[in-house]
Formats: structure tokens, C-alpha cells, sequence
């Protein structure tokens, strides 16, 4: 059973990397990927995603499985970390985790493998002048693994957040006036190879390079002491049609995670002006904009799911072009 599979070999690279966790018993949680530290099991699950599917069967499931896979630390290592979270990469030999130590708000990262540690350091390299990323502190090449700050993110809620929302696209208008600064783009006329099937040169004449994986697991977002937003996971970044980060958060929260709240908000015309800031600048329309965006989406994140869903996801983005076009031509964007 893949599950188990699953649960075994991350089981046996928690044991592998005891010396980073503090003393005492840990403990799955629900979500089948995470271990922490008892005294933590609470505060953690408010900061884990809970699985999806049927509630019944799975808290029985998870309840039987939980003790089996549970395992005790018999000395406090020098990091103190509290919280091991796994990856979701198919291949258990791919697999990073990761561990939190809220005493020294530090993060350790094991890569699955070599090519994965050596990945990661050349995409955080590539991405470090462009992105706010989590300062950095050590890496070991022999044992693979990098440590970074770790974030406490204060916001309990942020899925479907408006201020996570405005504050991602306040981001992006930002960076691509950035990346033009510095010249850190790409033209569509010299680079096609880049394009995604169906979206032309004239659609998007400039592609930036995006996170390109922009969930809500991956953004960091904290407002207290002061509002600050983080990127982390650099793992699938390209080069793509603006905006589409900002789209593929709001696709994959309304998709994956069934909330369309970041969907409404922007269908109350809410960003537009950002839209329509980039197209003139930039000698576009917004209906390419949103086009190059849409038709990227179905390329590359859509090709796994349903036919049910792909349904979904145009009959959804055809209302989106068309509620934004109609709100733009008629004056009527916040």
C-alpha cells in the first residue's frame, strides 16, 4: 500500500536524522507527512495542512497508523528542532525534509539526494536578488543539507487571506518593474523554447522568471512586528508570462483546495490596476495578459488532474477573462 510505503521510508529518514531533533516522543500528524515533538502536537496542527477526503474513514485510518509510526529521541541534539516535515516528491528516494527549531528559529533542510541539494542551492542563487527569501546560514555538502532562517508565520489563517492576496500582488507589480530595472528577462522572440504550447510571442513578448509552484505552502506571510512576505521552495522555477505566479496561487487554492475566496476576490475587479498598469506599460492588453496566464496554467498544472476538473478550470477562466475584460472596457476596476 503506497501510504505505508510512504510513511516507512520517511520514518526511517526521521530516525536517520535524530541528532537534529530535541529529546522526548514524536508523533505523526494527520496529514501522513509530518512528525512533531509531543509537547508541540497541538500549536502544529494549526500549522499543517490536514488531508483531504472523507473525514471518517480518515481519522480512523490516521488513529491506526499513528501509533505504529511514532518514535522517541534519547538525546537533545544541538539544533533542538521540534518538527520534521517531508516533502511530498512521489519518489521516496527524492524526498527532502524538513526541520524546525522554534528556539533558534533556524530550519534544516536533508535533501533526498545530491542533485536535489545541488538544485536547490543553484535555483536560490539564481533567485536570491529578485525574491525576499529566508536568510541564509550554513550548507554541507557532505551530508546534504542546508540551514536557513526559519519564519514563524503569524497569521493562523491565511488561506483565502485578502491582505495575502494584496500583498502578493503588490509584489509582482513591483518585481517585473525590478526585473526590467535590472534587466533580468527574457524576450519571447529570442527565447520561444521557453513559451508554453498555445501562448504566441505577441501574447507575452517578455517572460520573468517565477516561483512557478506559488501555493499557499510556500509563501510565508507574517504581519507582526511589521508585514513581510517570504518565498521558500524554489524548486520548480522558469521563465513564464507575468503574473502567472500570482494566477497559479489563485488556481491552485480554488482547485487543490477547494477555496475560491481568492478567486472572488479578484473577480470584485480588486487588482486590476495592476493588470492594467503592466499592459500599458509594457505594450500588451490585459486580455493577453490573462490568456498567456491561463493557457501557461493548463500546460503545465492541469495535466494531471480530471477531465472533470479541466472542465472546471476553463468553464471558470473563461468567466474570469470575461468579467475582467467587461470591468476594464467599461470602466468600472477598483
Amino acid at each position: 500500500m503506497k501510504i505505508i510505503d510512504n510513511l516507512k521510508s520517511n520514518r526511517k529518514k526521521a530516525l536517520a536524522n535524530t541528532s537534529f531533533l530535541k529529546k522526548g516522543k514524536y508523533v505523526l500528524l494527520p496529514n501522513m507527512r509530518t512528525y512533531v515533538h509531543k509537547d508541540k502536537y497541538e500549536e502544529a496542527l494549526n500549522s499543517f495542512p490536514k488531508p483531504r477526503g472523507k473525514k471518517g474513514s480518515r481519522t480512523i485510518f490516521y488513529k491506526l497508523l499513528r501509533p505504529l509510526f511514532s518514535f522517541k529521541v534519547k538525546d537533545t541534539g544541538d539544533f533542538m528542532g521540534e518538527t520534521m516535515y517531508f516533502s511530498s516528491t512521489p519518489n521516496p528516494a527524492d524526498r527532502d525534509c524538513k526541520i524546525f527549531s522554534y528556539v533558534h528559529g533556524k530550519m534544516v533542510i536533508v535533501s533526498g539526494n545530491k542533485k536535489r541539494y545541488d538544485t536547490y542551492l543553484k535555483n536560490r542563487n539564481n533567485i536570491s536578488e529578485l525574491f525576499p527569501l529566508p536568510e541564509f546560514y550554513e550548507a554541507n555538502e557532505e551530508k546534504q543539507y542546508i540551514i536557513e532562517e526559519f519564519i514563524l508565520d503569524k497569521q493562523a489563517n491565511k488561506n483565502g487571506s485578502r491582505e495575502l492576496l494584496d500583498c502578493v500582488f503588490e509584489f509582482y507589480g513591483d518585481y517585473y518593474k525590478k526585473c526590467k530595472a535590472l534587466n533580468k528577462f527574457k524576450r519571447s522572440d529570442e527565447n520561444e523554447e521557453l513559451l508554453c504550447q498555445s501562448v504566441t510571442k505577441e501574447e507575452s513578448p517578455v517572460l520573468y522568471l517565477h516561483h512557478a509552484d506559488l501555493s499557499i505552502d510556500n509563501i510565508v506571510y507574517c504581519q507582526e512586528p511589521t508585514q513581510r512576505l517570504v518565498f521558500i521552495d524554489f524548486d520548480h522555477e522558469n521563465y513564464y508570462p507575468p503574473f502567472y505566479d500570482v494566477f497559479f496561487l489563485i488556481t491552485n487554492q480554488a482547485f487543490a483546495d477547494n477555496d475560491s475566496s481568492m478567486l472572488s476576490y479578484f473577480n470584485e475587479g480588486r487588482y486590476d490596476k495592476y493588470l492594467i498598469d503592466y499592459a500599458k506599460e509594457n505594450n500588451v492588453t490585459v486580455k493577453d495578459i490573462l490568456s498567456s496566464c491561463i493557457k501557461s496554467l493548463w500546460y503545465k498544472r492541469l495535466q494531471g488532474y480530471s477531465q472533470e476538473k479541466k472542465k472546471d478550470f476553463e468553464m471558470i477562466f473563461k468567466d474570469l477573462v470575461n468579467r475582467a475584460n467587461g470591468r476594464i472596457n467599461n470602466g468600472k476596476c477598483n
